[in-house]
């Protein structure tokens, strides 16, 4: 049998961030550069196919399930769109004689309705900067999670796409701010409408493209670099810690979850947070069968098998493929099962985590389980599978709790759910994005 473990090493993540960048940003530089000799009318229906090829590449890593944050291609995805809307937009105020009502017709020149460097970098500024104000909002980032996990159950490696990712988008806004403000300026200081002559064409042509070329040679060094410093103990820490698994059981009882603050390393940064108290490692094994696992919870917790509910939660799998973590939730009846075992710790009622998450005084890792606990649950009781909302009440939200959800028919491994959460009956023009969506293939 084939094994469903990632191919994510170190070298390969790395390499993937610099190619990336590379086609991602190309695919902005490429028609600004071609402008010379492209056609202006031509302009939009290119960046309308470079977008179109972002998309497949975007859906090919996904089915590849490369470990990758893809927010830097989202934001020239939508460059390429918005930028394309808005010179198709100008095309059309030419041919139609629009401009005529607004600016003087000797000043204008219909063989050059526009600049593209003064459409793309403006657009990219803005669209970049919206997407790094959201953060953990965007849609990307949210599927990301959903198909690979979140940073921290990816791992180190999760850890370094994670910064870089931040890296890239910062990098592209401030590429993008110094192009738009350069460009402006030469064009309202320099620039006649008659024609491109070769200094127009240095500066509002070779001038982004080559910054941008200049910047990948800077990303290339800069992901060799990378790869040196970390290679090293990232091999060694995988020869150390070995193939392993971590069994986590999160254990509650009506609406309250058991946990316990980590005192084990209270002297480590970070290290000193609320987690669950019921985990522990094991050698590495893909899945681990719930008679298995109901068996090692037993044995870590001094119960019987009748005095537990067992349910698996999700599985997530660490980028390198070495390691992988198994998600459980146990339920019981009465408080005093836990308070007699052998584990330690604390009831917390719902509003008692809300708060210590808002503290940001949990585990990262426990944050991430209740997060997708909650979203999975939320999404369940409001949506269908299709995303229609199940109650026609309009911003209807249902109550959410612990109570009953070993019981809960939803599968909280399956991904779909989460991206329920964020592409659903609620969201603006989601039967028109539904339908592109399955025309494409995406959905």
């Amino acid at each position: 049998m084939t094994s469903s473990r990632p191919n994510n090493d170190l070298r390969n993540i790395v390499f993937s961030l610099w190619s990336n960048w590379a086609i991602s940003t190309g695919a902005i530089a490429l028609p600004i550069l071609l402008s010379l000799w492209i056609p202006m009318p031509w302009i939009p229906i290119l960046s309308l196919v470079l977008m179109l090829c972002l998309m497949t590449y975007m859906s090919g890593a996904y089915a590849a399930k490369t470990t990758m944050s893809y927010t830097l291609t989202a934001i020239c995805v939508r460059t390429l769109l918005i930028s394309a809307v808005i010179m198709e937009g100008i095309l059309i105020a030419y041919n139609r004689g629009f401009v005529n009502h607004f600016f003087d017709s000797s000043a204008l020149n219909a063989d050059l309705p526009f600049l593209p460097v003064l459409i793309f970098c403006p657009v990219m500024l803005i669209v970049s900067s919206v997407y790094s104000l959201m953060g953990r909002r965007t849609t990307t980032f949210q599927k990301c999670n959903a198909l690979f996990g979140s940073y921290v159950e990816r791992g180190f490696i999760g850890q370094i796409v994670r910064e870089e990712s931040g890296y890239q988008v910062t990098t592209v806004i401030a590429m993008n701010l110094v192009a738009t403000v350069l460009a402006v300026f030469y064009y309202f200081v320099f620039y006649i409408n008659v024609n491109i002559n070769s200094a127009d064409a240095f500066f509002l042509c070779w001038f982004p493209f080559i910054g941008f070329m200049l910047v990948t040679l800077f990303m290339a060094t800069r992901y060799i670099s990378l790869w040196g410093y970390y290679s090293q103990d990232v091999e060694g820490s995988n020869t150390r810690m070995g193939e392993k698994t971590w069994m986590r059981y999160l254990v509650m009882c009506d609406d309250t979850i058991y946990l316990a603050r980590n005192e084990e390393f209270f002297d480590i940064p970070g290290m000193d947070k609320i987690d669950t108290p019921a985990s522990l490692f094991i050698p590495f094994r893909e899945k681990a069968p719930k008679s298995y696992a109901s068996e090692v919870f037993g044995h870590l917790c001094s119960l019987k098998d009748d005095q537990f509910v067992l349910r698996f939660m999700y599985l997530s799998q660490e980028a390198e493929g070495l390691s992988n973590i198994i998600h459980y939730i146990v339920t019981v009846k009465d408080h005093e099962i836990i308070d007699k075992s052998t584990l330690s710790g604390k009831w917390y009622t719902i509003s008692q985590l809300q708060r210590l998450i808002y503290n940001r005084d949990i585990a990262p890792i426990l944050a991430s389980e209740i997060h997708r606990l909650y979203t999975v649950a939320m999404a369940w009781k409001t949506y269908d599978r299709d995303g229609n909302r199940l109650y026609k009440i309009k911003n209807y939200r249902p109550i959410f709790r612990f109570s009953g959800i070993g019981e809960w028919e939803v599968d909280f491994n399956d991904p779909h759910w989460l991206r329920v959460a964020t592409f659903n009956e609620d969201k603006p023009l989601f039967r028109l994005r539904r339908w592109i969506k399955r025309l494409t293939g995406t959905y």
